[in-house]
């Protein structure tokens, strides 16, 4: 086979290879990729030395080992894309239909702690703070309030599963509970924010 040609086949099978291996291995770390590198490594090594006339026959040594290596890549690609083809996964993750957590509330600014979860990965808790503006008074020389912004807790939290609901319930274990928004409903996570600041009690947050 002329030298050129073979260049170009193997060339074109390494790539495809590499992109089998990396969708056969996804969990590999920096180690095996390092492997696959230095393989690389040869592959531009022997290709330049082929194409500059340096060590032509120790390349076209390596070039057999190399068709072999990727004969073998070859092999695994279409064995690997063929049994996706006929055997289609069945371990995807199974979606949930209900989620819950359930944080205690202090009345402070400590943050909350967790009292419950259920298909809950994690939980975030941010408030932000009261600000008043304030003025002095011609009149009287006394400060006056020109515009209040109340203490806001916003929640965040995140599915363990895919979760599949109809709606999102808030409950609070005491009176006092302020008006708040539930956000950015998906399959994995929401968001509810309260205008005002929360009260000592249990918060619970769910799914249904």
């Amino acid at each position: 086979m002329d030298g050129n040609l073979f260049l170009a086949i193997v060339s074109a099978i390494v790539p495809f290879g590499v992109a089998a291996l990396m969708a056969l291995f996804p969990d590999w770390r920096w180690l095996g990729w390092l492997v696959v590198a230095a393989c690389l490594g040869v592959v531009a090594w022997a290709t330049s030395s082929y194409l500059t006339g340096k060590n032509p026959t120790l390349a076209v040594r390596y070039f057999s080992l190399l068709a072999g290596v990727a004969g073998a890549l070859f092999v695994a690609s279409a064995a690997f894309l063929f049994d996706r083809a006929a055997f289609p996964l069945s371990s995807a993750i199974v979606a949930a239909d209900a989620a819950l957590v359930r944080i205690q509330f202090f009345g402070t600014d400590q943050l909350p702690t967790e009292v419950r979860r259920e298909n809950i990965a994690d939980w975030f808790a941010y408030y932000a703070p009261s600000v008043r503006a304030t003025y002095k008074s011609t009149e009287d020389g006394k400060d006056k309030v020109f515009a209040a912004i109340p203490k806001t807790w916003a929640i965040f939290v995140v599915f363990d599963k895919p979760t599949i609901y109809r709606e999102v319930t808030v409950g609070f274990s005491a009176p006092g509970l302020p008006i708040y928004d539930v956000m950015q409903r998906t399959q994995r996570s929401v968001i509810a924010s309260f205008r005002s600041d929360i009260p000592a009690g249990t918060l619970e947050i769910a799914t249904k």
